[in-house]
């Protein structure tokens, strides 16, 4: 027998389908695993828009406390870039100024 042949009556075998009560029960696993996985995706955006929010609350609290934040500490020491040599020359100068203060041996 050949392939084409044997492809032909396959073809033409009916086929068997499954006892209603079990395609019934298949049918019902299936819609409780897809409502399962809904769910699921679901708590995955209620998490991911949560931390979301929190971030958004965050920034916005910050954004609102930051103005009277600074009116009570001052602003920052440096507001700008300082150039490399005036940079260089703050540090030795604060090197000089603790080498006064602590002394010879670094002892005060």
């Amino acid at each position: 027998m050949t392939n084409e042949k044997f492809e032909n009556q396959l073809r033409q075998v009916p086929l068997a389908m499954p006892d209603p009560e079990v395609k019934q029960r298949l049918l019902h696993r299936a819609v409780r695993r897809a409502r399962a996985q809904r769910r699921r995706q679901v708590l995955r955006w209620a998490l991911a828009a949560a931390a979301g929010l929190l971030i958004l609350v965050n920034v916005v609290f910050d954004h609102l406390h930051e103005r009277p934040i600074t009116q009570i500490t001052g602003r920052p020491a440096i507001a700008r870039p300082m150039p490399g040599a005036a940079y260089a020359d703050s540090l030795e100068e604060m090197e000089q100024l603790m080498s006064e203060i602590l002394g010879e041996n670094g002892n005060s």
